[in-house]
């Protein structure tokens, strides 16, 4: 006989977005670079989260392994993107879902962040795109945030 363990969802206004992005650009203040320039990465991290988040709440473990994958170090951008953003990918285009597109470019995204993707910069950051300060101060926003909203669904 199998054990039943009991999924507690997450809070429906767990992720605030607009308190997240207020408590994000706060943050800025304590780096070198200017909320000018971090707004739009702010943006950017605090929709994935709330995008992956959104789409499968109910399931809290389930989005802080797949939250933590996207800011692993040991995960090669290749494997990354073949492994898990494709075949998320493939998964909801075969099987109609696309929340779970959606799901998967979040996810992606925030990945991009934390490895300093160069078409996701020079598409997004065009100015910034060869800083290695910013793409730094970018990677640990991304990092620093992803295992503080993993660590909240833990509690």
């Amino acid at each position: 006989m199998t054990e039943e363990t009991e999924i507690k969802p997450l809070a429906v206004d767990f992720y605030k977005l607009d308190e997240r992005k207020s408590a994000l650009m706060a943050e800025c203040k304590k780096s070198d670079v200017s909320e000018e320039v971090m707004k739009k990465p702010v943006d950017i991290l605090a929709n994935s989260v709330f995008d992956v988040v959104a789409i499968y709440g109910n399931f809290p473990d389930v989005i802080s392994k797949a939250l933590k994958q996207a800011v692993n170090p040991l995960f090669s951008p290749e494997d990354y993107y073949e492994n898990v953003y494709i075949a998320l990918r493939v998964s909801a285009i075969e099987e109609g879902e696309p929340c779970i597109i959606r799901y998967a470019e979040a996810l992606y995204n925030i990945r991009r962040l934390f490895v300093r993707d160069a078409e996701f910069f020079k598409e997004h950051f065009p100015d910034r795109k060869d800083d290695k300060k910013f793409g730094s101060i970018v990677q640990k926003f991304a990092t620093d945030h992803i295992n503080a909203v993993c660590k909240e669904m833990s509690v």
